[in-house]
């Protein structure tokens, strides 16, 4: 039997600006725990995605060391908007 666990990353816009979430979803939905959010204003938007993708890769190898192991990942982009969406997901399990 096996645990799972997605890690999900998302960079949207919206009437504020840039918005930046990143979130552990365990057990199908059952359990969400925000990781890290924050929002920029365009000019110090690449300084905040940094900073998101370095906490991201931070979450990645503390869940790996807490015995997870990544099954799959999933990017993807929207053309659609400009600039573009940007959503992450890494699916994770641990056996039990």
């Amino acid at each position: 039997m096996a645990e799972h666990c997605t890690i999900q990353y998302d960079h949207y816009y919206d009437e504020f600006g840039s918005q930046f979430v990143l979130v552990a979803v365990y057990d199908d939905g059952r359990a969400i725990d925000e990781l890290w959010s924050n929002s920029a204003s365009l000019d110090d938007e690449q300084e905040v995605q940094r900073f998101g993708s370095a906490q991201l890769q931070k979450a990645l190898t503390q869940m790996q060391r807490d015995g997870w192991q990544i099954e799959a990942s999933e990017e993807q982009r929207s053309l659609e908007t400009v600039p573009a969406s940007e959503h992450v997901v890494y699916r994770l399990f641990k056996k039990l």
